[in-house]
């Protein structure tokens, strides 16, 4: 409830909550897109790992 204080006037008046709601909403929509450019890189990182040990079990059967 603290963090939801209003201050002067023009909060009573409702003005520059939507700006707060708006920042608030862009921050969160940062945070899952990093979360999800996160989870990409590491699924990325595993399928490239296991191509590599693939490749090199299909060479060392080869040899």
């Amino acid at each position: 409830m603290a963090e939801k204080k209003k201050r002067g006037f023009m909060s009573w008046l409702g003005f520059g909550r939507k700006k707060e709601d708006e920042q608030q909403a862009e921050q969160d929509r940062l945070q899952a897109e990093a979360e999800a450019n996160a989870a990409a890189e590491e699924q990325a990182r595993l399928v490239a790992e296991a191509e590599a040990k693939a490749a090199a079990e299909e060479q060392a059967r080869l040899v």
